[in-house]
């Protein structure tokens, strides 16, 4: 399949939730394709069932619904999950940022992406571009442009000159 080739990618997690309905891990797993392809609320309903075939869900799922919480212009909502994670992930700390900087928060932005780049020091925008894979162009764009406004290197390689 190819990368963005959000046709095969919909039946193929239509058929995986068709084929293990009470699979948590499974319907978690399948909320990113649907945040992705641009209806957060569908992740979000996923993630709740998900969730509720099995609270202990690992955090690289359950952090979908800051991703979808995100999308959705959601921010007080996405800070509160957030931090009801067990832990913050480098997509976590992004998300937080962007969503600091498009409230205009912008001296807590920064000191987020100071953490964030603790966490990680190769981390930069080039990161988010390979990972975070909407659909919508729009919602990624402001993601990197958001988080670049509060300090986040353009590359690896910027980030590795910068420590």
């Amino acid at each position: 399949m190819k990368r963005g080739d959000f046709v095969a990618s919909r039946f193929h997690h239509e058929r995986a939730i068709e084929l293990a309905p009470n699979d948590a891990y499974t319907v978690g797993r399948c909320a990113a394709f649907y945040l992705f392809a641009g209806e957060p609320l569908r992740a979000l309903e996923l993630l709740d069932r998900a969730e509720t075939l099995d609270p202990f869900l690992p955090v690289w799922i359950t952090e979908e619904r800051v991703a979808a919480l995100y999308a959705l212009d959601r921010f007080e909502d996405m800070f509160e999950v957030a931090h009801k994670l067990p832990f913050q992930t480098r997509r976590t700390y992004l998300y937080r940022i962007a969503a600091r900087m498009a409230r205009g928060e912008t001296p807590r932005g920064a000191e987020l992406v100071a953490q964030a780049l603790a966490l990680d020091p190769s981390l930069s925008a080039e990161y988010l571009i390979g990972q975070e894979l909407f659909k919508d162009k729009g919602i990624l764009g402001a993601l990197v442009e958001r988080t670049r406004a509060a300090g986040l290197p353009a590359s690896r390689d910027a980030a590795s000159c910068a420590a």
